[in-house]
């Protein structure tokens, strides 16, 4: 899911939650990285914040403050 709810079919052996953290500007860590030295929790806390920060986006973007 992206930006305003928007779906983006992927192909199914595509592993979204590692490529969203390697293709994200805001984490300097590459696919071999990711996969190679990072846990699963290391992971999980990366599209997190991701998560929190697209969705701060979201709010100033909408001016809505929430």
């Amino acid at each position: 899911r992206g930006r305003g709810g928007v779906s983006v079919p992927l192909p199914e052996h595509i592993e979204w939650e590692r490529w969203r953290v390697a293709s994200s500007p805001r984490f300097n860590a590459s696919l071999h990285e990711i996969e190679t030295t990072w846990s699963i929790d290391d992971l999980k806390d990366a599209n997190a914040i991701l998560d929190a920060i697209e969705e701060a986006e979201a709010i100033a973007a909408d001016g809505s403050g929430r």
